[in-house]
């Protein structure tokens, strides 16, 4: 009876009103959102919340964000967090709150539930092939070079990290489905839509790939500049989250930087620093990486905001318990991050 209970369970009709009433404070503690009063800087990669702005409203059971515009229902927080679509979102919520979990939880039993990347696996799956051969295919534009010229950083740096830039995002996406088909390209994150599918990453982005011993096992993109305040700076692949940015720098010998974004790490790299990068204040440390930080020292080069110092904070505390000897980078006011240092550094 219990083997054909997990079998029908995929083709249970979902109760959309029943799974909205999932308590949206236990889902979003289980993100690793840290409230306080009911305000939390933005957890979404591609914002960079210097100053709180997402706020949660128990009474309705919604948020919204008042820095990317963005908000609604404990389903719409689950597909922004995982990048989801809406009924991906609503099967995992469905899974793992309706009927299992009591409505309310100790702060530190909702701490330890397993997080939802281990959900997002089952769903999709890196694809280095993939990934190569959307890198090959964008070569880096003029104006994208202007941009990270205009950033410091430089030809080599550039080649180096093998930046490349989005052209027509939807002849990229034809010539990716003769290649690959679009069942691979959703399955690796590369689209977004059933009935309409398009590119993930929009025309003119930026696309830096995640390099691990040669291959690509990730990919993210950047809009060039400030983009309006409904479109998205920061794009990462459909249901997979971003993992260790420069990885390899890790398994050379020495001290390592440690940074929040992708254009930091090629900041540092400008600035003679070898870097790696955890994408956003409110990443976590992955095991296996904390392995390849003893017996050297790692700087800190959070942002000099109150997420930054806190994300600053908290690497310092769980890494100084393991061993590992650590040190925080302070900026002077004025200095937002280590690409704001490299820039006044060479003006």
């Amino acid at each position: 009876m219990q083997r054909n209970g997990r079998h029908r369970l995929p083709t249970q009709r979902l109760d959309i009103e029943e799974i909205r009433r999932v308590p949206i404070l236990t889902v979003a503690a289980d993100f690793g959102i840290r409230l306080r009063r009911g305000v939390a800087n933005c957890p979404f990669p591609d914002h960079r919340d210097s100053d709180p702005s997402f706020h949660l409203y128990v009474k309705t059971n919604t948020w919204k964000c008042y820095g990317c515009g963005r908000g609604g229902s404990v389903i719409d927080l689950t597909m922004n967090v995982n990048n989801w679509n809406f009924l991906t979102a609503s099967k995992w919520l469905r899974d793992r709150y309706v009927g299992g979990l009591p409505t309310r939880l100790p702060k530190r039993t909702i701490v330890q539930e397993p997080k939802p990347k281990d959900a997002v696996q089952s769903d999709y799956s890196a694809d280095a092939e993939v990934y190569d051969w959307i890198v090959q295919q964008s070569p880096l534009l003029e104006s994208g070079r202007n941009y990270l010229l205009g950033r410091r950083i430089g030809d080599a740096t550039i080649r180096a990290f093998q930046v490349g830039q989005i052209g027509d995002a939807t002849e990229l996406m034809i010539e990716a489905q003769k290649y690959f088909g679009i069942e691979r390209l959703h399955k690796c994150g590369m689209l977004v839509g059933r009935t309409h599918a398009r590119l993930v990453f929009p025309s003119g982005y930026l696309v830096f790939p995640f390099l691990d011993g040669g291959a690509c096992r990730y990919l993210q993109a950047r809009a060039l500049g400030s983009p309006p305040p409904k479109v998205r700076r920061w794009i990462v692949l459909s249901g997979l989250r971003p993992p260790i940015y420069n990885v390899d720098v890790l398994r050379r010998a020495g001290n390592v930087f440690l940074c929040e974004g992708v254009t930091d790490v090629l900041s540092a790299y400008e600035l003679n620093r070898p870097a790696f990068a955890l994408l956003g204040a409110g990443a976590q440390m992955p095991p296996d990486c904390i392995e390849l930080l003893r017996n050297r020292t790692v700087c800190i080069l959070s942002d000099n905001d109150r997420a930054g110092r806190s994300m600053g904070q908290r690497l310092l505390e769980q890494l100084s318990r393991l061993g590992i000897d650590v040190v925080v980078q302070k900026w002077p006011a004025g200095i937002k991050d280590v690409s704001d240092h490299l820039i006044l550094s060479r003006k």
